[in-house]
């Protein structure tokens, strides 16, 4: 199972450099993405930590993001669509981050996630 998830990420992975190369950025996103747990020196415009993260409930792979970095939290009912056994799941804005802004994206468009893997940081 795991050398499958390996092959699926590396898809997604190289189907989104061939997209981004082609001219067809998938996000407006001016900061670089920070995967999580990502070493401070290979991304030093996020290390982990910046921010409080917000986790994903479940194992899925990642659908769309509905906020971009500097986006305020207070009227953003819906942050990213998480995709499992072709079902979309809504992860909501929790009361605790309204009022926050979206510091950074810790994962892209594609990505799989694991159950309270971070997603975002906001501060």
């Amino acid at each position: 199972m795991a050398a499958f998830q390996e092959k699926q990420a590396a898809a997604a992975k190289t189907d989104r450099v061939s997209t981004t190369t082609a001219g067809k950025s998938q996000s407006s996103n001016p900061l670089p993405l920070c995967p999580a747990n990502a070493d401070p020196e290979a991304h030093p415009a996020c290390p982990p930590g910046s921010g409080t993260p917000l986790k994903a409930p479940l194992s899925a792979t990642v659908g769309a993001f509905r906020v971009d970095v500097g986006d305020a939290l207070d009227s953003v009912k819906v942050v990213v669509v998480l995709e499992a056994m072709k079902t979309e799941v809504a992860v909501a804005v929790p009361r605790a981050f309204r009022g926050k802004r979206v510091v950074s994206l810790a994962v892209a468009p594609g990505d799989i996630v694991k159950a309270g893997q971070a997603l975002l940081y906001c501060d």
